[in-house]
């Protein structure tokens, strides 16, 4: 088949992660795959055999994008069109209902603003939710309850024994105003405490945005203020498994936590808006039906998210004796060559 994915921007972050390798897993399964985005850091990642057009996303664009994309599936005779983000699916159904083209879309944030738009809603043919939570929620929307499906992210599954670094924790998340409050709560009232008990611990901050500088800037701070490099900011990382495998924590949610579940690393599920636990097979389904968000839970402060790295430190043998098992887990149910599979069928459906 030929499809088309749309997503405004191919830099870091969830969607963007999750689309490059399900394009390179439908890719290796025979489907001839065009990806249409904001150029970024994630198109060195792509396959070769991949076809991936540049086109700038933007709402001042709106009649040149809508122009351009239905060029683009009549020229190169698209059988489904797959969209990703909010504007992208908004241009899709448009394109989509014009080309008279199957349209796929999924959400991988909050339904109210993926499908905000009352034309997405009506020509979706398919939505696919990578949260069972989010897809539940959904109810507000009754007109496209017969389109759901629930499925989630996919990743590759490492056999890569790595080398674990003595105590470190990895936090990876976008770097933008909003992401990256938990780093400097982390640096600014929780690093102090934790090297008191635990000397040679080291922090490594992954991921890309505007605010990377700031976090560099308070980071440097610290490093100099205990005289050792405690703060390890390794910013953008084309694969961010190669950066946070020595890891013997990794703090996050989502794919990051999918992905380093599926490498044997313990995870505490904590974003800016919610602080869960650290993820074992008693609690997996609960994370597992939320994409490894802490649903229902508190935002993060110091104390409780310090009580939270504690427990894990104090507890590491278990933790990870856990997370072995879990690898398992995640194989069985996210391996990225069985979700693309199941999204092939959907796609199969459609055509």
């Amino acid at each position: 088949m030929r499809i088309l994915h749309i997503i405004k921007n191919f830099d870091f972050g969830g969607a963007e992660n999750h689309l490059c390798v399900l394009a390179n897993s439908l890719d290796a399964i025979g489907n001839e795959i065009y990806l249409i985005g904001g150029q970024g850091t994630q198109q060195s990642r792509l396959s070769s055999s991949i076809k991936f057009i540049p086109l700038q996303l933007r709402s001042l664009l709106f009649l040149y994008n809508i122009l351009w994309i239905v060029y683009y599936v009549l020229h190169y005779k698209i059988q489904i069109i797959h969209a990703h983000q909010r504007y992208p699916i908004h241009l899709a159904s448009i394109v989509g209902k014009i080309t008279r083209t199957p349209l796929v879309v999924t959400v991988h944030g909050r339904s109210q603003y993926d499908l905000r738009s009352r034309f997405s809603r009506k020509y979706a043919d398919k939505i696919i939710f990578v949260s069972q939570f989010v897809m539940e929620n959904s109810i507000r929307f009754p007109e496209i309850q017969k389109k759901v499906v629930y499925i989630p992210n996919g990743v590759l599954i490492s056999t890569i024994k790595s080398v674990k670094k003595i105590c470190q924790v990895s936090y990876v998340s976008r770097m933008d105003s909003k992401h990256c409050a938990v780093v400097l709560m982390i640096i600014h009232h929780i690093l102090p405490r934790l090297l008191m008990d635990y000397p040679l611990l080291t922090f490594n901050i992954v991921g890309g945005g505007h605010q990377l500088e700031v976090v560099k800037e308070e980071a440097q701070r610290f490093n100099q203020a205990f005289n050792k490099e405690v703060c390890l900011v390794s910013g953008f990382q084309s694969n961010v498994m190669e950066s946070i495998c020595p890891s013997v924590l990794v703090l996050g949610v989502g794919r990051v936590a999918l992905e380093a579940l599926g490498s044997g690393i313990p995870v505490l599920s904590v974003n800016r808006k919610r602080l869960g636990t650290v993820i074992n097979t008693e609690n997996f389904p609960f994370y597992k039906a939320n994409n490894f968000v802490a649903v229902g839970h508190n935002p993060p402060d110091a104390e409780t998210l310090l009580a939270q790295i504690q427990l894990f430190l104090t507890n590491q043998l278990y933790f990870q004796t856990e997370a072995n098992e879990l690898q398992s887990y995640v194989d069985e149910e996210f391996n990225h060559l069985k979700i693309a599979s199941r999204i092939n069928e959907l796609y199969k459906e459609l055509v």
